[in-house]
C-alpha cells in the first residue's frame, strides 16, 4: 500500500501538501518571532534554498516571506501628545 494514501484519507490532502502546511506554520511562527535570515529559515525547515521557501509560501499563502514578515510585525504604537 502507498504510504501517501492513509494521509490523504485522514487529512484530505497529500503528504507533500500536509508537510508544506506544517513547515509554513513553523515559518510563520519564526517570522513573527523576528527571524531575519530567510536562508537559515529555509535550511532549518528542510527547503532546498531560500527561493524554494519563497515559492512555496507564495503558492500556499499568496505572499512572500518578506511580505508576511511585514504583515506579522506589530503595529507601531501611537505617540501620546
Amino acid at each position: 500500500m502507498d504510504s501517501a494514501r492513509p494521509c490523504g484519507c485522514t487529512f484530505g490532502v497529500s503528504v507533500t501538501r500536509y508537510r508544506h502546511r506544517v513547515r509554513i506554520g513553523w515559518a510563520l511562527d519564526r517570522l513573527e518571532a523576528g527571524e531575519t535570515r530567510l536562508s537559515t529559515l529555509a535550511a532549518d525547515l528542510g527547503y532546498a534554498d531560500q527561493a524554494h521557501l519563497t515559492r512555496t509560501m507564495r503558492r500556499h499563502l499568496g505572499h512572500t516571506p518578506n511580505a508576511l514578515r511585514r504583515l506579522l510585525a506589530p503595529a507601531p504604537r501611537a505617540r501620546a501628545s
